[in-house]
């Protein structure tokens, strides 16, 4: 087959060598016939009109003799004779003004009529005549002889033979010539036409290298005409090509790349719905080799539970030629028959006209997910189970801290009120040591009352929460400020600032009024000495949903180290005998705070004074749904109430 294609290549470079050679020896030929026949047409015309102008002066001579002779009553025969001496002369006669020979060199042609009956004076003329059958120059000289007015000619046939035979001889010179030229112009021919054809030949070769993939080769020529830029326009055009290439390969190189370092399967499908193409995460997860997987039809490694439902939509795609599928959760089948779960995706490919030339296939292999999934919705059931039994364990404690707290207080109260009779009645009959334990025994009696107090306002949080209405902050505060802490104010010394109005929030009143009764009880408590607490509360809208109050003082402020800490259940940063209060105040702060929804939080600087803020629903058009934190609920851990006082460690469970 390719040495075919030689043949027929070496037949058209050889005729395109004999049509530009053939075609120069035509037009040289065309070229030198024309230059000869007007040279010889020229010589020719050269030639008779010499002859012609001889003939006139000849008969101008004779014509000048006829006229003396005639003055003088002799006719010139002399003259005459000369003329019939001329080789080229072939008659001549003498015409009167009748157009009638009266006198001519053959005494047979006197009497004959000529055909012309008037001559011009003083003018030669010269024209065609056919004599004898033979082609001739016809020259009448004008006479002036005979009457006045009337004019006579001297007629001379002037045969044209000398001018044939010159011309034939000028034409076999030329043709001498002409061949002499012709084969010079064949050989000047084959010559130029092989210079011409060489580069040609040369980018006809360049473009068959081109096509097989050579793309390194080059043409050399140097003709320095435009056949040169010619060859150099192939040469770059080539680079062009070559460059073009390697850019093609090495995008298709990176792309492969790309495909195969992929992890997730790739696939393409043609329009007949048969993978064409493939990454090599496609190969490992299938099992399949490159031979096998590629022309298979792509519905083969579709799961049955996906063709039972219709499939995955690929045929759609195919005919649409435009929709996509993304994230279709489907299987795949693997070479050994396993189902694998993938989560699916296609595009199609349009060319420029909008018709379908494949479609993209990704498939995620989504088997650790599907794992996972599962795990998770069996933790969950777990976690379910466990907070429903949390949730079980919970209740029953919160009924036993609020039963038992409440159970206790009045054992308690009875402990110290009774203590507090025996002290009495035994003033001055008891020792200084005695003195002391029963005082240990009532301040500990005491103290417990306040811890149970405690425990119960901290219960409350949960088991006594009312739903969440329209409650007005600026009011609270009033409120707090007439009643719940004016004696506290009064000793203080201290002042409430509300530079701007509150806004009202979306809360349990009794609950935020408690929590703003804390934060500025503790401004009023914790100050510095000689100096009068004051109190500042500000508010800001922290989004749509949300505000955020703070609370300032100038007190004794807090260490940073100590911001956690202070938000636990009976934590104390100082001792009760310079500060009182069991230490759950802001424990009961935070958990109203987060069964809102929101957070809290403290800035402080030891020795300046500390902000607390929180965050609280502001009003909306939906009523906020209020979830109660179980985070903060006490736990089935034991509850540790130390009484360092009295030496002694008690346990409730």
């Amino acid at each position: 087959m390719m040495m075919s294609v030689k043949r027929n290549s070496s037949k058209k470079k050889k005729g395109i060598l004999v049509k530009i050679v053939a075609a120069m020896i035509l037009l040289s030929i065309i070229s030198v016939a024309i230059i000869l026949a007007v040279v010889l047409n020229e010589q020719k015309q050269v030639i008779e009109s010499n002859l012609i102008e001889e003939n006139e002066r000849l008969a101008e001579v004779a014509a000048r003799s006829i006229e003396a002779g005639y003055i003088a009553h002799l006719w010139p025969f002399r003259t005459l004779n000369q003329i019939n001496a001329s080789e080229e002369v072939l008659f001549w006669w003498i015409v009167n003004p009748e157009g009638e020979i009266y006198l001519a060199d053959n005494p047979a042609m006197c009497g004959k009529k000529i055909g012309i009956t008037s001559f011009e004076a003083e003018k030669t003329v010269v024209e065609d005549y056919v004599y004898g059958g033979e082609d001739i120059k016809f020259l009448t000289q004008p006479l002036n002889i005979g009457e006045p007015g009337k004019v006579e000619a001297l007629c001379i046939g002037i045969s044209l033979k000398s001018v044939r035979e010159a011309t034939d001889k000028m034409i076999i010179t030329g043709l001498g010539y002409f061949f002499m030229i012709v084969a010079f112009a064949c050989v000047l021919s084959f010559f130029l036409a092989g210079r011409l054809t060489r580069p040609i030949t040369q980018l006809v070769e360049g473009t068959k290298a081109i096509s097989r993939g050579e793309f390194d080769h080059r043409v050399a020529i140097k003709t320095g005409d435009e056949i040169e830029g010619l060859g150099d326009s192939f040469n770059e055009m080539a680079q062009r090509v070559k460059n073009a290439i390697e850019e093609e390969r090495a995008a298709r190189g990176e792309t492969e790349n790309i495909m195969n370092t992929m992890i997730n399967t790739l696939t393409v499908v043609n329009p007949d719905g048969r993978i064409v193409e493939a990454n090599k995460a496609t190969f490992d997860l299938l099992g399949y080799s490159e031979a096998e997987l590629i022309g298979m039809p792509f519905d083969k490694i579709i799961g049955p539970k996906n063709k039972e439902g219709g499939g995955i939509g690929l045929e759609n795609l195919i005919k649409e030629a435009e929709a996509s599928i993304e994230n279709f959760e489907t299987t795949y089948i693997a070479k050994d028959g396993r189902e694998i779960p993938v989560n699916f995706s296609a595009s199609a490919m349009n060319d420029e006209k909008g018709k379908l030339r494949g479609i993209v296939c990704d498939g995620g292999d989504i088997t650790e997910r599907k794992k996972m999934e599962e795990d998770r919705e069996a933790l969950i059931k777990d976690l379910e189970e466990t907070n429903r039994k949390l949730d079980w364990s919970n209740k029953e404690l919160q009924d036993f801290v609020y039963i038992a707290s409440h159970d206790l207080r009045e054992p308690m109260r009875k402990i110290s009120a009774f203590g507090q009779l025996l002290q009495d009645s035994l003033k001055g009959k008891l020792d200084e040591d005695q003195q002391e334990n029963f005082a240990f025994m009532i301040d500990g009696a005491n103290r417990m009352q306040q811890m149970i107090d405690a425990l119960l306002s901290y219960s409350r949080v949960t088991t006594l929460a009312k739903p969440a209405k329209r409650m007005d902050l600026n009011k609270a505060i009033e409120d707090i400020k007439s009643v719940e802490l004016a004696v506290l104010l009064e000793e203080t010394g201290g002042t409430i600032h509300v530079p701007e109005p509150l806004p009202a929030v979306q809360a349990d009143p009794s609950q935020v009024h408690q929590l703003l009764q804390n934060l500025i009880g503790n401004g009023l408590k914790f100050h510095r000495e000689e100096i009068a607490p004051e109190i500042t509360v500000r508010s800001r809208r922290v989004n749509d949903n949300m505000v955020q109050v703070e609370v300032e003082d100038n007190g004794i402020g807090i260490e940073e180290v100590n911001y956690e800490k202070i938000f636990g259940m009976f934590q104390r940063l100082h001792s009760s005998e310079d500060y009182g209060g069991t230490g759950i105040g802001l424990a009961v702060c935070k958990k109203i705070v987060e069964r809102h929804g929101g957070t809290i939080g403290v800035n402080s600087a030891p020795g300046k004074g500390s902000t607390f803020w929180f965050t609280m629903p502001t009003i909306t058009n939906d009523e906020l749904r209020i979830t109660n934190d179980k985070s903060e609920e006490i736990t089935n851990d034991e509850l540790r109430i130390t009484n360092d006082k009295l030496g002694g460690e008690k346990n409730y469970k």
